[in-house]
């Protein structure tokens, strides 16, 4: 019934009855619940509360099945007319899950098996391991393999034992064909063992490392158990076994046939890379601090070998053939995929839901996905184990591997491998090591061997260890990680900070009833800051700071933050320098003394025993002794500018062209809202300056540096009493500043004085920030000729675009 209001107090009805049998009369009888072609969210809702089949059954369109899987349902479906008048597509239930390689209703391809037809299966095996690896549920990647099926593994087993070609017995004697036949068999017996086993393993360390989000990883396995009725360790003894068969079939194969060689060449290069990809996870989670070293020394040179002798198979393949498409799929060979590997097989396991697709990507593609994740454990894994050292170049190497957005599986084996056995990567004291690094910030030893000192310190780890892991994680993730822990615990230790400081300037009288000096508090404070730095350098990277307004807002905090690092990190570094000079200067005039007293011992001996002119050469001898031994002493304590140290500048030069980014595109921006090319938004259900509050929010938790005001960014932007050309000039100098300072820092790079792993920006970067600034210079000229009317459009008809292809955090303003 409806109701239309006639006034307030007196309604009338209709009768609808008519409406709902003409509307009823649409429907079919075969779908007489859904009849639309469009099946939307609110159908398949409905369709679960009224039982239709298409979601209660799990069922797919029977076209999938008609055209042996050569056209998807989604081909099928789009093909077909539209309108509610047309009969829905039939659907059947998927396949059930065979149960022995003969099943009477899905058997699979094994007798008489080639290895080309091996070589297929096992591409198709890695384009479904590279599908779980990018997040995936195993129900609709790995387990969409028939072979990977527990009955199936383990009747295989016990037909290839029973053959006499398993783990005991040898297969000579048969002929070619058979021998191929068993070959093929075995290899893809070993690939469907090495995809579930990998998968098993994988799953584990990404739930030991704990940092996946949905996005990153399917944790649900859907009661699937990984074929538990043959042991892992059991795997290396079968694989051995297995490769020698392999080897000694190519010994034997038929050499006159080119391809067929390049066929079971390029299996074995196959199987090799997944045994190699499963014994690397494995030897990375089960590490001790008694073999790191020596297993990811290993290890690197293992991926390295893998990687390089796969991309030469490929490149082999690729080029071989009788007729060049020795890579390319047949019809045969597509429906040798088809009875092998069913996309639907699993539905009933994933509930009542829309069929969805998982997008596979070619098996060559995917086995090029799967090198370059296998290329980042390397990268990533054990090239930390190896270099990382002390806190600071721990800390850069993450830095980097985090803007490169490695694989779930490689930052996994990062987090399991940063702290285990009570030791930072498995070799060093976590608290030695933040002593280590405060001692080069300018914290006195002294005060990090006291008592509270060292408390300190234990205090730290777990701060510090929750930086090294932020890192690791998604970037998209990393904010909510600062706002919900390390904001919180950084805020406590700027208290416990100045606490510390206060009791060693008691101890040693060092404040003579002055503040205390900041040692300890300056140290906690330079890496607050750099996390505040952080937090909004990530906000501009996702594009939470949309449009010209919130950009300046952003890049007018980072000014701040970065000025503050600066000045705290220089005053360390400059107190650090001071005191070395001290220490250096007492000891050349220890070592001065020193030499006196010996050259004046020494002439005194002389003297007694020699007359006239040796007695003169005497004295002339120990003076010049005297004279070398102080410059020795003098050189030996100068103070010597380390590789760490020349580490730590860059880094603070880093800052300096971070800074003068920030301010030019403050200027940048302002002086395009003075020509009135941009104007500032106005909002009708919020302020500028409670979006300003918002977006600065997780700040108020941190007590120094004090959280910056709406008003304090009005007064830092007001650029009214600057003339426009003047403010465009500084904006233009700001840019050179910047440039010049990458220059120096690339030249720094071509002569090697800093590694690649330890340096703060890589040679690339800094390419492209050069390619920023030039970039905004120029359009800081047109911007010039738009203010002095030297250009024939007006102003509003100017349009402006925020580029970040050079830069994600550091724009090219352009004007068109």
């Amino acid at each position: 019934m409806t109701t239309t209001a006639t006034n307030e107090n007196a309604t009338t009805s209709t009768d609808i009855t008519a409406l709902i049998h003409s509307a009823s009369d649409g429907l079919s009888n075969k779908n007489p619940f859904i009849s639309a072609s469009l099946f939307s969210l609110f159908d398949s809702m409905s369709a679960l509360d009224l039982m239709d089949p298409k979601m209660d059954g799990c069922e797919i369109p029977i076209s999938y099945y008609k055209n042996q899987g050569l056209k998807s349902a989604l081909d099928h479906q789009s093909s077909s007319r539209s309108g509610d008048d047309v009969e829905r597509e039939r659907t059947v239930p998927p396949r059930p899950v065979p149960q022995s390689l003969h099943d009477d209703i899905s058997p699979l391809p094994w007798e008489g098996l080639t290895m080309r037809q091996a070589r297929f299966i096992i591409m198709e095996i890695i384009s479904r391991f590279q599908a779980y690896m990018d997040g995936h549920s195993v129900a609709e990647t790995i387990y969409t393999c028939l072979y990977a099926q527990n009955t199936i593994l383990l009747d295989m087993q016990k037909i290839l034992e029973s053959r006499g070609s398993g783990m005991e017995s040898s297969n000579e004697g048969g002929t070619e064909t058979e021998t191929e036949s068993m070959s093929a068999q075995l290899a893809v017996w070993i690939a469907s063992l090495f995809m579930v086993k990998t998968s098993k393993l994988v799953r584990n360390i990404v739930q030991l490392a704990d940092i996946y989000e949905e996005e990153d990883f399917t944790m649900s396995a859907s009661k699937f158990d990984f074929h538990p009725l043959f042991e892992d360790q059991d795997l290396g003894k079968v694989e051995t076994l297995i490769f020698e068969k392999l080897a000694k079939f190519n010994e034997n194969g038929d050499d006159d046939d080119a391809d067929r060689k390049m066929e079971r060449s390029f299996v074995v290069s196959l199987l090799d890379f997944m045994s190699s990809f499963y014994n690397t996870c494995s030897t990375l989670m089960n590490l001790s601090k008694e073999n790191v070293v020596q297993n990811a020394g290993f290890i690197t040179e293992e991926i390295s070998t893998q990687v390089q002798k796969l991309k030469e198979a490929i490149e082999t393949m690729k080029g071989s053939g009788s007729d060049g498409l020795l890579l390319e799929a047949t019809e045969n060979d597509k429906k040798l995929i088809f009875q092998a590997f069913d996309p639907y097989i699993n539905r009933k396991t994933l509930g009542n839901s829309p069929v969805r697709k998982v997008p596979f990507l070619p098996p060559m593609e995917a086995l090029t996905s799967l090198m370059k994740t296998y290329d980042e454990i390397r990268s990533g894994s054990c090239n930390l184990l190896l270099k990382g050292n002390t806190v600071s170049r721990i800390h850069r190497m993450l830095s980097t591997m985090s803007t490169k957005s490695f694989n779930i599986l490689s930052r996994s084996l990062v987090v399991t491998n940063l702290y285990f056995e009570n030791q930072l990567l498995g070799r060093y004291s976590l608290a030695f090591s933040i002593a280590k690094h405060m001692h080069r910030w300018g914290v006195p030893e002294t005060l990090t061997g006291t008592d509270y000192g060292v408390k300190f310190i234990n205090r730290l780890c777990k701060p510090i260890y929750d930086t090294f892991k932020l890192l690791v994680l998604n970037r998209g993730r990393q904010r909510g990680y600062m706002d919900v822990l390390l904001f919180k615990d950084w805020a406590a230790l700027q208290q416990d900070a100045a606490l510390v400081d206060a009791a060693f300037c008691d101890e040693f009288n060092l404040s003579n009833g002055a503040a205390p000096t900041l040692y300890v508090t300056n140290y906690v404070l330079s890496t607050v800051v750099g996390l505040m730095d952080h937090h909004v350098g990530l906000g501009v990277e996702l594009g939470l700071f949309n449009g010209h307004y919130h950009l300046t807002t952003a890049y007018w905090y980072r000014d701040y933050l970065l000025s503050t690092r600066l000045n705290i990190g220089s005053s360390m570094k400059e107190h650090l320098k001071q005191k070395k000079a001290m220490e250096a200067q007492i000891a050349m005039e220890e070592a001065q003394a020193a030499a006196k007293l010996a050259a004046k011992v020494k002439s005194d001996k002389g003297g007694g025993k020699k007359k006239g002119k040796g007695k003169k050469r005497g004295k002339c001898g120990g003076n010049a002794a005297a004279k070398i031994a102080a410059a020795t002493a003098a050189e030996a304590a100068k103070p010597r500018i380390t590789v760490e140290d020349e580490e730590d500048t860059l880094e603070l030069l880093l800052m300096n062209v971070q800074r003068a980014l920030c301010r030019g595109t403050v200027m940048f921006l302002t002086a395009l809202n003075q020509t009135k090319v941009l104007e500032r938004p106005n909002y009708k259900f919020i302020s500028n300056e409670l979006n300003f509050s918002k977006r600065f929010e997780s700040f108020k938790l941190i007590r120094r540096p004090e959280p910056l005001a709406f008003a304090d960014f009005s007064k830092g932007t007001d650029f009214t009493a600057v003339a426009p050309e003047t403010l465009l000039s500084s904006a233009s100098e700001m840019y050179k500043t910047a440039r010049s300072l990458l220059e120096n820092i690339n030249g720094k790079s071509a002569q090697k004085q800093i590694k690649d792993d330890y340096s703060s920006i890589s040679n690339e970067d800094a390419t492209k920030l050069i390619k920023v600034c030039i970039g905004n210079s120029l359009f800081l000229h047109k911007l010039s000729q738009i203010q002095t009317g030297t250009t024939e459009k007006s102003l509003d008809s100017h349009d402006v675009k925020f580029n970040f292809s050079s830069s994600t955090q550091f724009c090219t303003i352009n004007i068109s």
